[in-house]
């Protein structure tokens, strides 16, 4: 619960994944992806997208940048 909420809600509103909110019904939401295979194309585009958006490399660099801002901000451009 939260956290796992708000990542499953993430990631519906991103559009790469579908939720099921009732175990029973799984098997209806699998048969609809089967039989529409470019929903499955769209959602596969969709994550590598995401997965560029949210990689480890833009994620450092953005942490990089805001530690060099508040370096800057502060007069602290010379590593300690």
């Amino acid at each position: 619960p939260g956290q796992e909420e708000e990542n499953a809600d993430f990631l519906v509103k991103s559009n790469v994944a579908i939720r099921v909110n009732d175990i029973k019904k799984i098997n209806e939401v699998i048969d609809y992806l089967i039989e529409n295979p470019i929903v499955m194309k769209q959602m596969k585009s969709n994550m590598r997208k995401l997965a560029s958006t949210y990689s480890l490399e833009n994620i450092i660099g953005l942490a990089n940048k805001l530690i060099y801002e508040y370096r800057c901000k502060w007069g602290e451009t010379q590593e300690k």
